[in-house]
């Protein structure tokens, strides 16, 4: 992966820098370019995708706790009305939180992991409502 510019990338960029990029090799330029301005962008592009139709009903806070070595990130969204609000830090009482590491969270968002394997593989851990975390990706118009 060459260096980034987290507040330029576009999703259909990022997409193709993590799947044609080895896994030390994500974690090295998302490093240099910053964990969390990397996340930061990775947040602000799902609230841009948000496609409100595919998540018709749904009034739910979903929480993502990624692991980057001795760093832990946590971000929050919150669907509701039909729209999609994120933010960095915990929730107040989130219906659904994800976890897993930064390598693997980055994959699932550019569409190069499936996260049902992720979970069957022990590399996604979900608490709360289980049948939201398998539906969420969906809400988000994909590259």
């Amino acid at each position: 992966m060459s260096a980034i510019d987290p507040s330029q990338i576009t999703a259909e960029e990022f997409q193709q820098l993590v799947g044609n990029s080895s896994d030390d090799d994500i974690r090295a330029t998302v490093h240099g370019a910053g964990t969390a301005s990397v996340l930061d962008r990775v947040f602000e592009v799902m609230k841009e995708r948000f496609v409100p139709e595919r998540a018709g009903g749904v009034n739910a806070v979903a929480q993502f706790t990624i692991r980057d070595g001795e760093d832990t990130h946590v971000y929050h969204l919150a669907i509701a009305n039909g729209t999609c609000e994120t933010a960095r830090g915990p929730a107040e009482a989130p219906t659904v939180t994800l976890g897993t590491d930064l390598v693997n969270y980055l994959k699932l968002i550019a569409g190069k992991a499936n996260g049902p394997m992720l979970f069957m593989g022990g590399k996604l851990q979900v608490s709360g409502d289980f049948m939201l975390a398998q539906r969420l990706m969906a809400f988000f118009d994909t590259p």
